[in-house]
């Protein structure tokens, strides 16, 4: 995230904002508290607020805290709910191969998919949707996690979605036995 103060007038810090999602601009009072709001602006033309995380005070001297305050917005949190946020909390989960460049097995019948990507952010996603897959590792015999991109970010709709899902794994799924972002 890149943040760069344009100009204080009227009691106001304004800062432009860039690689923080939808947001793009934020102005906070010159005299902001911890707790306080702060204006947030988004991409579509609509307004937000932010609540502060710094010290009283001017924000100009606070980038990191005015950072942290967009960071924990919740249109930013939303934004950052994607794909590979999800892979990686299945790897956290179901992974036992250590090798430092796992291989997976090349069989498909040696695959177990044990999650999809199925979550509607309320916002905007930079990448794809993934199938989850577990398999073995060649070299280790042990569980390794990879992901198969089946549809972009921008479809929705869940029964669409599992409808692609299901298409790019070639065989039906049990939605009951594996895990999907949305719950």
């Amino acid at each position: 995230m890149q943040i760069t103060h344009n100009e204080t007038a009227h009691g106001f810090c304004d800062f432009d904002i860039v690689n923080a999602g939808s947001i793009y601009r934020v102005t906070v009072s010159d005299t902001i508290k911890n707790g306080d709001m702060f204006n947030v602006f988004y991409a579509n033309g609509s307004k937000g607020a932010g609540f502060w995380k710094g010290k009283a005070g001017c924000p100009t001297d606070q980038i990191m805290a005015l950072r942290q305050s967009i960071e924990n917005c919740e249109v930013f949190k939303q934004e950052s709910i994607d794909s590979e946020n999800f892979f990686l909390a299945l790897v956290d989960h179901h992974q036992s191969c250590s090798c430092t460049i796992p291989t997976p097995a090349s069989s498909k019948q040696d695959f177990t998919l044990i999650g999809v990507d199925l979550e509607s952010a309320d916002f905007q996603r930079d990448n794809g949707r993934y199938l989850v897959y577990k398999t073995p590792c060649k070299k280790c015999n042990e569980d390794t996690i990879f992901a198969h991109a089946f549809c972009p970010s921008s479809s929705t709709g869940e029964e669409h979605l599992k409808s692609l899902a299901t298409r790019h794994h070639r065989e039906a799924i049990n939605w009951d036995s594996i895990t999907t972002s949305t719950r």
